[in-house]
């Protein structure tokens, strides 16, 4: 018995499971081997907020003369404060619009509703895209208050508009008007 109660007392008091050290010599461990990690880490902390602040509460930047133009164009079709956001991406060749309707008006018949959005959108984004030829898409989204009534993107090949739920979904393709029969067509009359 003495080799077993030697064996068991060599390897603590658990029986045969090394024992660990208390959590006081872990703590005086760490602060013997760097005396100032609370400090850094403290310090890291601080230094966190300040550039979290710093980067809130810095100014906006100023607008582009191209987002500037393009705000001035879509105003004057629009007029004046009813543009939202401009913004210019893919080196200045795309140009992303929110605008609040011009012309809509909720109590209006569904079908009239969005064929007078789809002229505003369309003599808005061609005021743009016709006076500013280093512009080669502009998408868009019309608003009405808080809600989207319309997104659409147009480029050098036409315009293209997807309305809301509010406005019945679907993309909107424009009626051709129908030719006049009598008289003949366009081409004969015109010599």
């Amino acid at each position: 018995m003495a080799v077993a109660s030697s064996a068991v007392g060599s390897f603590g008091h658990l029986g045969g499971a090394i024992s660990r050290r208390p959590a006081a010599w872990v703590g005086l461990a760490r602060s013997l081997a760097f005396p100032g990690w609370a400090v850094l880490r403290r310090l890291a902390g601080l230094a966190v907020i300040a550039l979290a602040i710093a980067l809130l509460s810095a100014p906006h930047t100023e607008a582009t003369p191209l987002e500037r133009s393009v705000r001035r164009l879509a105003e004057t079709v629009l007029g004046e404060g009813t543009v939202q956001v401009v913004q210019v991406v893919n080196n200045g060749r795309v140009a992303l619009v929110r605008w609040e309707a011009a012309t809509y008006k909720p109590e209006s018949p569904l079908a009239e509703t969005r064929e007078i959005l789809y002229g505003e959108a369309e003599l808005t984004t061609g005021a743009v895209i016709a006076r500013l030829p280093e512009l080669i898409r502009l998408r868009f989204a019309i608003v009405h208050g808080k809600e989207v009534l319309a997104r659409g993107e147009t480029g050098r090949g036409g315009l293209r508009l997807v309305f809301g739920s509010v406005l019945g979904g679907g993309t909107f393709i424009p009626t051709e008007p129908e030719e006049e029969t009598t008289g003949g067509s366009r081409a004969t009359q015109v010599r």
